[in-house]
């Protein structure tokens, strides 16, 4: 699924609604991916010598380079259009229909309103994120639990892997081999990335860089700093609201 690569890079070059007409359509490859929120309606794809119907709720990615035929009926669809993006495989996820799915697409429609182009990109990593966990939680329920305490602790700087494997009931290499195999990272990673996600919120919200690393669970401004270049490409000051 494209929300477990984890070397997915790409460029936002739209966001916007797209109407469907009911009827049969041949769409020839285009040089852009597309990831679309179907709002309302359904469509019967054949893609990539794949057959699948993609319903309301249900995000559908069709790669760049791939044709497709499909069926609609009349409905409507909020669409990202991405430029140059590594992941190469069609693909519905079916269990999408969440609230928080939708409210994630219209932020970064809004967003890209506004021109802030690397805040759809934060929103769209932490929807992929999302789509990631809630796999993991319906398949292992330790997991879950260490999640959860993870989510509930992470801005403690002194969050320790073997508090958050005791939230499991399960050891530290058990909550490892658990991480590697379901989240495709370790849980040190996991705790970094909400930090980095609960940071670079702040940011926007106009708190400093300082303020910012202290309040996500980093005890150090300037380790914050590298994180948050490594991981997006850009300094925290490039973030600030």
């Amino acid at each position: 699924m494209i929300y477990q690569n984890t070397d997915l890079g790409f460029c936002v070059v739209s966001v916007g609604p797209v109407l469907h007409k009911k009827g049969v359509f041949s769409v020839k490859a285009r040089p852009y991916a597309a990831l679309a929120l179907r709002l309302r309606g359904s469509a019967s794809f054949r893609a990539d010598g794949k057959d699948f119907t993609s319903l309301a709720g249900d995000i559908t990615f069709i790669p760049d380079g791939v044709g497709y035929e499909a069926e609609y009926t009349e409905g409507e669809s909020l669409v990202l259009h991405l430029l140059g993006c590594e992941h190469r495989r069609v693909e519905n996820i079916r269990r999408a229909g969440a609230p928080y799915i939708k409210e994630y697409f219209l932020d970064m429609e809004e967003t890209w309103k506004r021109r802030r182009v690397n805040e759809v990109k934060s929103l769209f990593f932490r929807l992929l994120s999302l789509l990631e966990e809630s796999e993991a939680r319906e398949t292992d329920a330790a997991l879950a639990a260490c999640l959860g305490y993870m989510e509930a602790h992470y801005t403690n700087p002194s969050l320790s892997l073997a508090e958050i494997a005791r939230a499991g009931f399960i050891s530290e290499a058990t909550l490892r081999r658990k991480c590697a195999k379901h989240l495709s990272q370790s849980p040190k990673e996991y705790v970094i990335k909400l930090r980095l996600s609960h940071g670079i919120s702040l940011l926007y919200q106009g708190l400093s860089v300082c303020e910012a690393a202290k309040a996500c669970g980093f005890s150090d401004e300037k380790f914050f700093s590298r994180t948050v270049k490594a991981h997006y490409g850009i300094p925290p000051s490039a973030f600030l609201g």
